[in-house]
């Protein structure tokens, strides 16, 4: 299948033709001939340091008439798209244009470019307004427009992000079936993903909960729960919100878009970022029965076992189940913890090292990664929601829960108990706010801090401060780029990257926090809907739970109104 997909794309790269640049009008505010440097210029053009916009602007006014650079980095902001279509489909390359701060000022053409890791590009626009961009290629003076050359560069990085995958399986009109989708994918390692596919199918297991807008919930060809398909957090037909769980029920028909995935514990599934191209309601019918047990009537871990113990070796059950026990201990180490998120641990009715139940790579609180080993300990009570499997091996049977993730802990979605100092937040989003809320912890006075009176200068990276007596202090975290604070023009906000952490120490016990955030082109408001949050005594995290290098992807906050508990 490998050498067929190299195949593909090597004769979509062939299919480039060659055409010429021509200048491009005001209003771009591109830099014009003449004698004089821009102030600000920075970087060498390497990978290490790659010019700013000024810097290879400068730079591009050394070169002779008609002559073109060698291949050089250049590092800057999208600023301008074309005619707000900024790529072409038929050649996979596309035209827009980056400055310094994102303003369309000493703007920088970037013409007819490949995507990352010098691919065409296949599905949607390049680039979008805010993205933070590297750029690899040779750079030239077309005329008086200072541009890549043209199908010369490719973008090196897009908000961090270097690595694509632009393999499409099926169509809209002829998307694979279920079973098609399983072959490929179940031909995968675990964890890899192939690329996007349109799979069509019937929802045989609808959804249990919604989370940001996005349901998780199964498909298969007949109806029924086996050999099927999971559809993990999906949005709605044109990508919009599920506004509740019942928006999708068991019989519905759907054809679905979005990467293929074969899940670190080898769960076979569209992942997150996939969204509904058709939508027929179902008579309800052609499923099984939905669940074992309820969220609000789970199994105990003696009945789960008694059910386990009922299949087959190595069989899965073909429904969810909700298990409701005290967590044993957590046998994850950190090493498998670095690279998967998830954790393995077991589970008991009465928390002791007996009739335990092995929770299998699973996920936090409402499908959601852990952030830590830490997130779950000894004592913990948990209601998991998996598939029950029969785990057999030389050294015995092994009754396991898999594909799961928490939907409550510690007696609540979020809550936290005797098991844990650390409180999962829970969390509700809407276009200019994020509003974290512990469980059971009466509020009291209520604090606005306005971020943006911090004294900072443009482009701080990484920035610790502290306001009326409280620490703000924002880190890169895991991610790849800084987290900073921006100050220019009308935007005046601190920008979190995927994986960026703030943590917030606070004057007394923290029982909500607000974020009031701004809304800046194609960059959400809100920053992305898998933000994670702890709130510890007075220490409250923050890390902006995000790999995509979509639109989204930063969280980007002007003030904090934080509620202490009474």
């Amino acid at each position: 299948m490998k050498k067929i997909l190299r195949s593909m794309l090597a004769m979509m790269i062939a299919a480039f033709t060659l055409a010429s640049c021509s200048d491009v009008p005001s209003p771009y505010g591109l830099f014009t001939s003449g004698d004089e440097e821009l102030e600000g210029a920075t970087g060498t053009g390497t990978l290490d340091d790659p010019f700013n916009v000024p810097g290879v602007l400068n730079y591009i006014k050394t070169l002779p008439a008609g002559t073109q650079s060698d291949v050089v980095y250049v590092k800057g902001i999208v600023s301008a798209l074309v005619d707000g279509q900024n790529y072409d489909a038929g050649f996979g390359n596309g035209t827009f244009f980056i400055s310094a701060d994102g303003n369309a000022k000493n703007q920088f053409e970037v013409y007819r470019a490949l995507y990352l890791e010098n691919q065409p590009y296949v599905d949607g626009p390049i680039a979008n307004l805010g993205d933070e961009v590297i750029i690899c290629g040779k750079v030239t003076m077309h005329g008086s427009t200072p541009e890549t050359v043209d199908k010369e560069a490719y973008l090196y990085s897009i908000n961090g992000t270097t690595h694509y995958d632009a393999r499409i399986f099926g169509t809209a009109e002829e998307p694979l079936s279920v079973a098609d989708a399983l072959t490929i994918i179940n031909g995968l390692e675990n964890g890899e993903t192939i690329g996007k596919g349109y799979v069509k199918g019937i929802v045989c297991q609808a959804p249990s909960n919604i989370s940001a807008g996005k349901l998780t919930y199964y498909i298969s060809d007949d109806g029924k729960s086996s050999n099927s398909l999971q559809v993990y957090k999906g949005l709605g037909l044109n990508q919009a919100k599920f506004s509740a769980v019942g928006d999708l029920a068991v019989g519905d028909e759907v054809v679905i878009f979005g990467p293929m995935t074969r899940y670190s514990n080898g769960n076979p599934e569209l992942n997150d970022g996939n969204y509904l191209i058709s939508l027929k309601k179902g008579e309800g019918g052609g499923g099984e029965e939905e669940t074992i047990g309820t969220k609000d009537s789970p199994k105990t871990v003696a009945e789960a076992i008694t059910l386990i113990n009922a299949l087959g070796d190595r069989e899965t059950s073909q429904q969810k189940a909700y298990v409701k026990g005290k967590v044993v201990k957590v046998t994850t180490n950190q090493t498998n913890f670095e690279k998967y998120g998830n954790l393995n641990y077991f589970i008991s009715d009465d928390g002791q090292d007996a009739n335990t139940i092995q929770v299998y790579g699973g996920d936090g609180l409402n499908g959601d990664k852990f952030q830590s080993i830490t997130d779950i300990k000894q004592g913990d009570e948990v209601i998991v929601y998996g598939n029950l499997y029969k785990f057999v091996n030389n050294s015995g049977t092994t009754p396991e829960i898999t594909n799961s993730y928490l939907v409550a802990l510690n007696d609540s979605e979020g809550g936290g108990g005797e098991g844990g100092e650390a409180t999962q937040m829970t969390k509700n989003v809407n276009d200019l706010t994020i509003t974290f809320t512990t469980t059971g912890i009466s509020e009291g006075n209520t604090v606005t801090y306005d971020l943006t009176t911090c004294g900072l200068e443009h482009q701080a990276a990484n920035p610790s401060f502290t306001l009326n007596e409280v620490n703000f202090s924002f880190e890169k975290n895991t991610g790849n780029n800084n987290a900073i604070y921006w100050k220019t023009g009308d935007y005046n906000e601190f920008r979190m990257y995927a994986q960026n952490k703030l943590v917030i120490t606070g004057t007394a016990n923290i029982a909500k926090v607000e974020f009031t955030c701004t809304k800046n082109g194609s960059n959400n408001a809100t920053g992305n809907a898998q933000s994670y949050a702890t709130v510890s005594g007075k220490t409250f995290t923050f890390v902006n739970d995000w790999t995509a290098a979509s639109s989204g992807t930063q969280c980007r906050i002007k003030t904090i109104k934080i509620t202490y508990a009474k």
